[in-house]
């Protein structure tokens, strides 16, 4: 089955969502279909949402639609969905954010390696730095390789 969301209408959807004719799951998609861009379809979105859903529920529905708005260029638009909910913690964004820590930390780390410290450039430490799971240790690397005077220096830190 292929459901085409863009064609599906966001107004029907919220006529079936406030009806009961289809739950509220619905809502996380909303941002995809036809016409959801519209103040008004969006205004009443909140309201149903502030309606149907459970309150511990409401800030990951809206985190959702937000993602789904930035997936079509809808973002602006949906910026005011956040009003009315307090946007909690978020478990799938917050390792979504730290995954980036941890790639913006490994590239940074690589690039002041190859810089002051071009004859540690191996393999063996660039698959040390690749294996690191630990975002504290990495910075930490980080600091070290920016501000220690001497390669060996930095290689007592990365072997502890």
């Amino acid at each position: 089955m292929v459901w085409e969301l863009e064609k599906d209408s966001a107004l029907e959807t919220l006529v079936q969502v406030e009806a009961g004719a289809v739950t509220w799951g619905a809502m996380f998609w909303l941002p995809l279909m036809a016409g959801a861009n519209d103040a008004e379809i969006i205004e009443w979105w909140r309201r149903l949402r502030d309606e149907k859903v459970p309150e511990d529920r409401r800030a990951d529905v809206t985190q959702i639609a937000l993602v789904l708005s930035e997936l079509v260029g809808r973002r602006k638009d949906w910026e005011r969905a956040k009003e009315g909910v307090i946007m909690t913690e978020s478990a799938v964004v917050n390792e979504i954010l730290e995954e980036g820590a941890m790639e913006e930390s490994r590239t940074m780390l690589r690039r002041v390696i190859q810089k002051r410290f071009p004859a540690l450039w191996t393999t063996e430490i660039q698959q040390a730095i690749t294996d690191q799971p630990n975002l504290d240790l990495l910075r930490d690397w980080l600091m070290s390789a920016a501000t220690l005077q001497t390669a060996d220096e930095f290689l007592a830190v990365l072997r502890r």
